[in-house]
C-alpha cells in the first residue's frame, strides 16, 4: 500500500510548475533560446523546458536541459536559476526512483532558497524533501517537511500547493492508520483542486481517497473514486497518474477474486509504466502481477514475476516491496514443495521486515525450517529404508515368527507406560495442592507478621503519651498551672481520639487483608469527607489547613476506607513539617479528563522518590519503624480501585494525587 501513496505524492510535486500543455509550447521557448543573449534569460528558458518535459514524462530530455540550466547559472551566480534547477533535477529523480540523489538535490534548493529569502522556493523544497522521506519510509520526518511547508503555501496564499501539501499529510495519516484525518486532508484538497480546475490534482485526489477506503475495505467506494480518477487521466493525458489507476484498480479487482479484470488492469498499468520509465511503479506492479497468479495457482508464472519485481526494487531501493516480494516467493516455494527456497526467502523477508524476534514470524521461520529439516530427514529415511527392505527380505521368514511376540512385548510396554503415567499425573497433583496450602500458609503468616508490628508501632506511642499526660497530672499537680492542665487535657482527649482512630485504621486495614471482607462503594460527597478530616485535625492550630472543593464533587466509594486513607495522608503531612514557615496543607477536588482527582499539596521540605516507594511496591512491607504509614494507604488504596501519583520536590514540597 506504501508504494501506491508516495507515487501520488510525486504528483504533487510535478504540480509546482504552470503546464501549457503541447509540444508547440517546447518549439517556442527552444525558438526563444536561440535568440536569448543573457544568461538569466538562458537559464530561466531552459528551466522552463524541463519543466514542460516534466509533465510530459520524458524525464531524459528534462534532465539534459535542467543540466544545462544549473551550469549557466552557476556560471552567471544566478541564485534562482541554480534553485529551480535543482528543484527540475530533484523531481526528475524521485520520478525515476533515484531518492538520494533527489534528496541531495531538493537540500540544495533549500539551503540557495534560504540565503535568498525566497518563501515560495523554500516552501517547495520542503515539500519536495517531505516527499522522498516518505518515499523511503521515514514518516515523522516526512510529516515536519509537510507541515513546514503547508504553513509557508498557506502564508504567501499558494492554492495549488497548499492543496498538494494537504494531500501529502492526508497520505502520511492513512499509513499511520489515522483513516479519519487522512479523509479530512485529502477531502480539503479536492475542494481546492475543484476551485481552481486543476482536472490532474483531481485525479490524484481521487486515487488517495480510493487507497483510504482500500485500506478500509470498503472495496465499491474504493472503486468508484480509482475510476473517477482513470477517466481524468485518460482525459488529461497523466500518464502516471493513469498508470496508477490502473495498477489500483488491478489491487481491488484481485481483492474482490476477479482475477481476469485485475490482471486486465495491471497490464495496462504496466505497459505504461515501462513507456514514462517509472522504476517504482513498474516494480509494484511486477509485484501485484505476480499475487494475481499465484491466487490462480500459475506458481511458475507468478515467480517469474516476483523475481523481476525483486530485482527492480533491489537496484532502486524500495524495502517494503522487496519484503513482501520475498514472502510471496516465500509462498509459492513452500506451496511446490521447495522447503529449503521458502526458508531461504522467508529468511530474507524478516531480515527485510527487521523484526526476527517477532514471535509470528519466529514461529513461521520455525515451520519453514522445520519441512526442510523433515525433508532431509525424509530421504535420509528413504535411503535407510531402502537397505532395511533388502535385508528383510532376506530374513523375512524370521520376522514372521517374532511378529506375535513383538506385538505381545509393546502391549505390555503400553500398560506399564499408561500406569507409570497415571501414577505421575496423581502424584503432580498432590504435590500441586500441598504446595498451595503451603503457600496460603506463608501468606497467613506474613500479614500475621505485619499486623502485630504495626500494632506494635502504631499503638504504643499513643498509649505512651496517654499514660504520660496522666502520670504528670496525678503525681505532680502542683506543677501544672490551671492554662497548662487545660492545654493538656486536651491534648489528652485528642489523643485518645487519634488512638481511636488509629485502631480503626488497624481494623478496616486488617479485614481488608481477609478474602471475605471486601470495600461497599456508594455515592459519596467530597464534602462529608473534607468536614470529617476538618474535625479529626482540628487541634493542629499551628497549622493552615485548606479545603478546595467548588464544584461540589462527589465520587463512588468506600467511603470508610477513603476517610482512612485521607486522615493517613493528612496526618503524614503534618508529621514532616518540622522548621517549614507558615505550614499549609491544601485539599483539593475537581473532575480531569472524566475522573475524580482527590489531591492533598504540603509546603514541607520535600523528600526523595525512594521514600514514596510503599506507595507502588507490593513487595515493600513497612514494619516497627515506619508503621501503618504509606503501605496502608496503598493497601487500602488497591482495594477501592485508586491510583496514587506522587510528586515531591526537596525544599518546596509534596503533592499527592489519588485517581478515581
Amino acid at each position: 500500500m506504501k508504494h501506491i501513496l508516495t507515487i501520488l505524492l510525486l504528483t504533487s510535486a510535478i504540480s509546482l510548475y504552470a503546464q501549457k500543455q503541447g509540444q508547440e509550447r517546447v518549439d517556442s521557448l527552444l525558438t526563444e533560446l536561440e535568440k536569448a543573449e543573457a544568461d538569466t534569460t538562458k537559464v530561466n528558458i531552459l528551466n522552463e523546458v524541463s519543466r514542460q518535459n516534466i509533465s510530459f514524462g520524458n524525464y531524459e530530455i528534462a534532465m539534459e536541459q535542467a543540466e544545462k540550466a544549473l551550469l549557466v547559472a552557476r556560471k552567471a551566480q544566478f541564485k534562482k536559476g541554480e534553485a529551480d534547477a535543482h528543484s527540475s533535477i530533484g523531481i526528475i529523480y524521485s520520478n525515476q526512483g533515484n531518492y538520494p540523489e533527489a534528496l541531495k538535490n531538493h537540500l540544495a534548493l533549500l539551503k540557495i532558497s534560504e540565503e535568498t529569502e525566497n518563501k515560495a522556493n523554500m516552501a517547495s523544497a520542503h515539500m519536495n524533501i517531505g516527499i522522498v522521506y516518505a518515499i523511503q519510509g521515514n514518516y515523522p520526518e516526512a510529516l515536519k517537511f509537510f507541515l513546514n511547508a503547508l504553513k509557508i503555501f498557506e502564508e504567501i496564499g499558494n492554492k495549488n500547493r497548499t492543496a498538494s501539501t494537504y494531500g501529502n499529510i492526508g497520505n502520511i495519516y492513512r499509513i499511520q492508520g489515522n483513516y479519519r484525518e487522512a479523509l479530512k486532508n485529502h477531502q480539503a484538497a479536492l475542494k481546492i483542486f475543484e476551485i481552481i480546475e486543476d482536472k490532474r490534482m483531481i485525479a490524484s485526489c481521487y486515487i488517495n481517497i480510493g487507497n483510504i477506503y482500500v485500506d478500509q475495505d470498503n472495496y465499491p467506494e474504493a472503486l468508484k473514486n480509482h475510476q473517477a480518477a482513470l477517466r481524468i487521466c485518460e482525459e488529461v493525458g497523466a500518464k502516471r497518474e493513469q498508470a496508477l489507476s490502473s495498477n489500483n484498480i488491478g489491487g481491488i479487482y484481485r481483492k474482490q477474486g476477479n482475477y481476469a479484470e485485475a490482471l486486465k488492469s495491471l497490464f495496462a498499468s504496466l505497459k505504461i509504466s515501462e513507456q514514462i520509465g517509472h522504476k517504482e511503479l513498474m516494480a509494484m506492479t511486477y509485484s501485484s502481477i505476480g499475487f494475481v497468479y499465484e491466487k490462480l495457482g500459475e506458481l511458475r508464472e507468478s515467480e517469474k514475476w516476483l523475481y523481476k519485481s525483486l530485482q527492480l526494487g533491489k537496484e532502486i531501493g524500495m524495502t517494503d516491496n522487496t519484503r513482501d516480494t520475498y514472502e510471496a516467493l516465500a509462498r509459492t516455494d513452500s506451496a511446490q514443495g521447495n522447503y529449503k527456497g521458502a526458508f531461504e526467502n522467508y529468511k530474507m523477508y524478516t531480515a527485510y521486515k527487521d523484526s526476527l524476534f517477532n514471535e509470528e514470524n519466529t514461529k513461521e521461520l520455525t515451520r519453514l525450517e522445520m519441512n526442510y529439516g523433515f525433508e532431509k530427514q525424509q530421504d535420509s529415511i528413504r535411503l535407510l529404508n531402502e537397505k532395511e527392505i533388502a535385508v528383510r527380505d532376506a530374513s523375512i521368514a524370521n520376522v514372521r515368527k517374532q511378529r506375535l511376540f513383538f506385538i505381545g512385548g509393546i502391549v505390555a510396554l503400553t500398560i506399564i507406560g499408561g500406569l507409570l503415567y497415571y501414577q505421575s499425573k496423581q502424584r503432580k497433583k498432590h504435590n500441586e495442592k500441598l504446595h498451595l496450602l503451603n503457600t496460603e500458609l506463608d501468606q497467613a503468616n506474613r500479614i500475621k507478621t505485619r499486623f502485630f508490628s504495626i500494632l506494635n508501632h502504631d499503638l504504643r506511642s499513643p498509649v505512651a503519651n496517654l499514660i504520660h499526660f496522666l502520670h504528670l497530672q496525678n503525681e505532680n499537680p502542683e506543677l501544672l498551672d490551671k492554662e497548662t492542665k487545660e492545654r493538656l487535657q486536651g491534648k489528652t482527649i485528642s489523643g485518645a481520639e487519634n488512638l481511636l482512630a488509629s485502631m480503626e485504621d488497624l481494623l478496616l486495614w486488617s479485614k481488608g487483608q481477609m478474602e471475605n471482607f471486601k470495600p461497599e462503594p456508594k455515592q459519596i460527597q467530597i464534602k462529608q469527607l473534607f468536614e470529617d478530616n476538618q474535625k479529626v485535625f482540628s487541634g493542629y492550630q499551628n497549622i493552615h489547613f485548606v479545603y478546595n472543593n467548588p464544584d461540589n464533587i462527589e465520587v463512588f466509594t468506600d467511603l470508610n476506607y477513603l476517610k482512612t486513607i485521607v486522615r493517613n495522608l493528612t496526618s503524614n503531612a503534618i508529621n514532616v513539617f518540622t522548621t517549614a514557615e507558615n505550614p499549609t496543607i491544601i485539599w483539593e477536588t475537581r473532575q480531569e479528563n472524566g475522573r475524580v482527582l482527590l489531591s492533598v499539596t504540603d509546603n514541607g521540605p520535600g523528600a526523595d522518590s525512594k521514600k514514596f516507594r510503599a506507595l507502588y511496591d507490593d513487595k515493600e512491607v513497612i514494619g516497627i519503624k515506619s508503621g501503618l504509614g504509606l503501605h496502608l494507604i496503598r493497601d487500602l488504596a488497591k482495594a477501592i480501585g485508586c491510583t496514587i501519583e506522587v510528586e515531591s520536590t526537596i525544599g518546596k514540597g509534596t503533592t499527592i494525587r489519588l485517581l478515581f
